[in-house]
């Protein structure tokens, strides 16, 4: 459910229109080869450390280590072994951007909910805590009164760990058909998701072959510019935010109704071929 919540927060972030739009790295145009593959198959995704919030350790000797990205936010790593593995962040925020701010990241793991915070000084952290279950009241919690504080270890991968991603695990982001059967269909990673990392495939659901994809632009609608043998070719996925657009594929200006589904499967004996 928060997951879910996330996701519906961001998508009215972007607002209307074409408010977020990238020119994603084409792929090899014209007649280039491929190869049976399937697009949604899990990866584990390699992954280096970012901007370090805190590194902490509890009394039980486990480590927790904060770091932010762009374009992703605040992650949680928190030590398995001789790895720091990642955990979902489905909340959080910050306080102030210097001395006397706050930042707190909340996930969950076997046990339940848990909620990390830092307390910056002059030099970068200087206190974290760990709470475990609902934050008593307002955003944050008071680390030393509330749950257990962490030991503050210098803002570094501690020697000898190495950072484990989340599984790679990919979904279909976009799915409609055109009147004679022939399918587009995008996937895109379910963490970390970037315009740059999606895969357009189309073509009849059994031969579903993956296209160049030269943009992408998403708001309140959504626009993919991709090639098919050559040819320019634009979906369009309209919205229940946007009544005024219409889902259409045009290909090399020949416009006809796409048809969009909720589906998040793709469509049965579905064939997917990838560029070389």
């Amino acid at each position: 459910m928060r997951m879910a919540l996330v996701r519906v927060l961001l998508l009215m972030v972007v607002g209307c229109g074409q408010a977020a739009s990238t020119d994603a790295t084409p792929k090899p145009a014209g007649a280039a080869s491929t190869v049976s593959c399937d697009p949604l198959a899990p990866t584990v995704l390699p992954i280096v450390v970012g901007r370090i919030a805190g590194v902490g350790k509890d009394p039980a000797g486990t480590l927790y280590l904060v770091d932010e990205v762009d374009r992703v936010g605040l992650r949680l790593f928190v030590s398995r072994g001789m790895s720091l593995a990642r955990r979902p962040v489905w909340g959080g925020g910050s306080e102030g951007s210097g001395p006397g701010g706050r930042v707190l990241v909340s996930s969950e793991d076997e046990a339940g909910e848990l909620n990390l915070q830092i307390e910056v000084g002059d030099a970068g952290p200087t206190k974290m805590g760990l709470l475990r279950g609902p934050i008593p009241s307002s955003k944050f919690f008071t680390v030393g009164v509330d749950g257990v504080e962490l030991q503050v270890l210098p803002s570094k991968v501690p020697d000898g760990y190495h950072l484990e991603n989340l599984p790679g695990t990919f979904g279909v982001s976009y799915l409609g058909s055109v009147a004679d059967g022939r399918v587009v269909l995008v996937t895109a990673p379910s963490v970390d998701a970037r315009y740059e990392d999606f895969r357009l495939f189309f073509g009849p659901a059994d031969r579903l072959i993956e296209r160049p994809l030269v943009r992408v632009a998403a708001g309140s609608y959504s626009t993919l510019v991709f090639t098919v043998d050559g040819r320019e070719a634009i979906a369009v996925f309209g919205s229940p935010l946007n009544t005024f657009v219409t889902s259409m594929l045009t290909i090399d200006g020949d416009s006809q109704p796409l048809t969009v589904s909720d589906a998040r499967t793709p469509p049965p004996g579905a064939s997917f071929f990838c560029l070389r």
